[in-house]
């Protein structure tokens, strides 16, 4: 791709992305308590979470430099697409009940995290990714254990935000649909600024996905509360 191509074909990607996670939020926006753009901050929020980990990761080619640019530019970004989501479609929820932090959905997060670990640790040793793993393990390694924390946090917010309709249901909707679209998106915007390996980049998405999709099975939900006549599940 040569350099007056790309910023047309970044912007064009870029619109295509952020439109696509926008949608999204139609998905949480009913179950999410709160005025329009309290709910497009959070969502951006959560968004912005799992892009700035990702970003962080301890790869040859990054510059330290560019672990602070991009999260910066990039979470400002989906900050601002999610004010404006929360602005344009969303509508104000009232909450009628409260959703607490219970034991059992601690246990559900950890286990979410150790998945995505265990797959991030048979990547390094089975597949032999493109990483740092060789040169810095331990700065890798725990990369992906404050990288897993963060997506289990993320995504039990999803998973308690949405009505509980089953375990599968949560791998799919949350595991597969939220998280999953996100991760494709943001791993391909990798191939327009850097000279990528297309398999290796395949293989690292489908990997994380199949790992924090089966990390979503753990979550069993609870009982009901009720967000402006819509059920929810919270935990008890």
């Amino acid at each position: 791709m040569t350099n007056g191509t790309l910023p047309l074909v970044f912007t064009l990607y870029g619109t295509f992305a952020f439109s696509l996670i926008a949608a999204l939020f139609l998905l949480l926006a009913p179950y999410i308590p709160g005025k329009k753009l309290t709910q497009g901050l959070k969502f951006g929020t959560a968004f912005t979470l799992i892009w700035i980990v990702y970003l962080l990761e301890p790869l040859p080619h990054a510059d330290a430099i560019d672990r602070i640019t991009y999260p910066i530019a990039d979470g400002f970004a989906l900050l601002v697409l999610g004010l404006l989501a929360g602005a344009l479609l969303g509508r104000d929820v009232k909450k009628t009940n409260t959703t607490t932090m219970s034991k059992s959905l601690s246990i559900s997060g950890g286990v979410l995290a150790v998945f995505f670990v265990i797959g991030r640790l048979i990547q390094y040793y089975f597949f032999q990714i493109y990483s740092s793993f060789t040169e810095k393990p331990g700065q890798t390694i725990a990369w992906s254990v404050l990288t897993g924390l963060v997506i289990a946090c993320v995504l039990t917010w999803f998973m308690v935000t949405l009505p509980n309709r089953g375990r599968v249901n949560n791998a799919i909707k949350v595991g597969l649909i939220l998280f999953g679209t996100n991760l494709v998106l943001f791993n391909f915007f990798i191939p327009l600024v850097f000279d990528a390996d297309m398999p290796d980049l395949i293989l690292r998405t489908a990997v994380d996905l199949i790992a924090v999709a089966l990390g979503c099975l753990a979550y069993k939900g609870g009982k009901q509360a009720i967000i402006s006549g819509k059920q929810k599940e919270t935990v008890g």
